[in-house]
């Protein structure tokens, strides 16, 4: 009997490097990003670059795809190729953003959080690499909801929550 063995795509230093230079581009070109991540989808084992901005229920996200799009064809300092194909654009109360943001607060730089297997709000986040999560509106904390941990909080046990296969 054959076994399918499924070997999971890595998340390389080039790639973490590339988004980084991405978020820093959309910066300087003043395109509002309240969230930026590598989020991998086991299903298609593939790394996407998410970007949520306000601009996408606003816009839509077609012109937000354009603006990216002038930012990449301006980067120059990354071994990886980011193109727009690895990159998906989200309006900030996407379900998996939103979870994200419930728990974790970066701050409006360029953070370096990687996230692996854990479940927030019920759903499921086999591995992420974070740069920014910025909470867009007041959120009122109901009782029983866990507090934001802050970044401190969350790379202090980035060691014990990323399992590398």
């Amino acid at each position: 009997m054959a076994e399918e063995v499924l070997v999971k795509d890595v998340f390389s230093r080039d790639m973490e490097d590339g988004g980084a230079e991405l978020v820093r581009g959309l910066d300087q070109a003043n395109i509002p990003v309240d969230a930026a991540l590598w989020l991998y989808i086991p299903e298609l084992n593939v790394w996407l670059l998410m970007l949520s901005s306000p601009e996408v229920s606003t816009k839509g996200p077609k012109s937000l795809y354009h603006r990216i799009n002038r930012v990449l064809s301006g980067m120059t300092g990354s071994k990886f190729k980011l193109t727009i194909e690895h990159i998906s654009v989200v309006d900030p109360r996407t379900p998996i953003i939103s979870a994200l943001g419930s728990f974790i607060s970066t701050g409006p730089g360029i953070s370096g959080i990687r996230f692996s297997r854990n479940v927030i709000n019920g759903i499921y986040i086999e591995d992420a690499y974070i740069y920014r999560l910025v909470e867009t509106a007041p959120q009122v904390l109901r009782p029983g909801q866990p507090k934001k941990k802050s970044v401190k909080q969350v790379s202090r046990r980035k060691n014990r929550s990323s399992v590398t296969t």
